[in-house]
């Protein structure tokens, strides 16, 4: 451990929709990326990604986009954790599936998603972007809120250990419902990640600009919100600092997307002493 004022950033954990990839059209952002991806080599700091997309749509956006290579990645909002192997390629982390697995025990995914599907206004998403400890779903985005009430009134009815997130989607404002095992979300894998590296609490940097980034943003001491992200989560990530424990930073960048990240770890290296 370390105090904040004196631990040198040595790890940035990064959503990817609407934090660390380029906007549509936003040549700024393509070139703050380099400059970016630059920062982290000069200033060694490892980087992990956190997602929710599947893993292969990851790997497309890592080509698309010629992103700076990631020690791990956490897919599938936090539920598939990926880790890179000495030889290259990334493997799936086998402990952290396995806990999933002991947790929904009780009730599987599958048996579950029978149960949801019942609730009016959901829509399954497509198959590649369901997992073993995911369930995913469309919904309205003006009746988000009232649909993930719902939701978790239903898991408590069936005491089923699992939990419910609710996000909007960056491009095109669907409203979108993942259904994770109890206790598994980004934070929970990011807190999982750091213990098994043994990064101290206040050497971490958490990126993010969604609802399913406000778990991590909560627990992360240091952490960016992009100038993109909606007034509402905005004033979630706030109250949601007020009421944690970390006693770190929350960075609220200006720039958008790329560039707030870019600018909130310049700020966070800046308030470092070298």
């Amino acid at each position: 451990m370390c105090a904040e004022s004196v631990c040198p950033p040595q790890l940035l954990v990064t959503d990817l929709d609407g934090t660390l990839l380029p906007l549509p059209g936003c040549d700024q952002q393509i070139l703050d990326l380099q400059v970016l991806t630059d920062l982290l080599a000069q200033h060694r700091l490892s980087l992990v990604y956190a997602t929710g997309r599947h893993p292969a749509s990851v790997m497309q956006a890592m080509e698309q986009f010629r992103l700076p290579e990631p020690d791990g990645i956490f897919c599938d909002v936090g539920t598939t954790l990926l880790r890179r192997t000495s030889s290259g390629p990334f493997q799936v982390c086998p402990e952290w599936a396995q806990l999933q697995k002991r947790t929904v025990a009780a009730m599987t995914g599958d048996m579950l998603r029978r149960r949801l599907r019942q609730i009016s206004g959901l829509d399954l998403q497509e198959d590649v972007k369901q997992g073993d400890f995911k369930i995913s779903f469309y919904t309205d985005a003006n009746q988000l809120a009232d649909t993930r009430n719902l939701i978790a009134a239903e898991l408590r009815k069936l005491r089923a250990p699992w939990s419910v997130v609710a996000s909007i989607d960056p491009f095109n404002g669907d409203g979108l419902i993942d259904v994770l095992p109890e206790g598994i979300s980004k934070a929970a894998a990011l807190n999982w990640w750091i213990q098994q590296h043994r990064f101290p609490t206040e050497a971490v940097i958490y990126a993010g600009d969604s609802g399913n980034d406000l778990a991590a943003i909560q627990v992360a001491y240091r952490a960016i919100l992009v100038g993109n992200a909606l007034p509402e989560v905005r004033l979630q990530a706030r109250e949601l600092r007020r009421q944690g424990n970390s006693g770190g930073q929350l960075f609220e960048a200006q720039a958008h997307a790329t560039s707030g990240v870019l600018e909130g770890v310049l700020s966070f290296l800046d308030h470092t002493p070298s």
